[in-house]
């Protein structure tokens, strides 16, 4: 059985691999410097975990989970990317979260936990610092309850 965790990043990919003009989605292979992006990867979207606040309640607990989400694109002679676009991009991905704020992993097995929100947290655009590429990062709080200890 997978865990919750995973089913979250998971339903976040293909949640994000219905936007029309990402050419890659990826949580597991995280690249770390903007050149490590292969021409056919942009733009790409890649999300990572970033960070789990934990309390216990009866029996369970509950979790804010932060996930960073980048948008990372690339300026090139065939693609024109602007500030503009980025921040279209970013909203895109906004409103494609806000769409489904459970992910779809409102259940109520309670054997396997279930998302409750997922919270727009923040976000930041870089646009010139590596050039040519304009990145965005996007933070949202996943908030989520999973079994923890037997009955109370």
């Amino acid at each position: 059985m997978a865990s919750l965790e995973n089913s979250i990043l998971a339903a976040l990919q293909g949640i994000l691999q219905e936007l029309t003009w990402q050419k890659s989605v990826e949580y597991e292979k995280i690249k770390l410097l903007s050149t490590d992006f292969r021409e056919h990867e942009l733009p790409g979207i890649q999300f990572y975990d970033s960070g789990r606040s934990i309390a216990h309640v009866q029996g369970r607990i509950e979790v804010d989970w932060n996930i960073t989400i980048e948008i990372l694109m690339k300026r090139t002679s065939t693609d024109v990317v602007d500030q503009g676009i980025l921040l279209d991009r970013t909203e895109e991905v906004e409103r494609k979260i806000g769409a489904n704020v459970t992910l779809g992993l409102d259940t109520n097995d309670s054997s396997i936990g279930n998302v409750v929100h997922v919270k727009y947290l923040n976000a930041i655009t870089d646009l010139h610092t590596v050039e040519p590429f304009f990145i965005s990062l996007m933070n949202f709080s996943v908030n989520y309850f999973k079994p923890y200890t037997g009955e109370c």
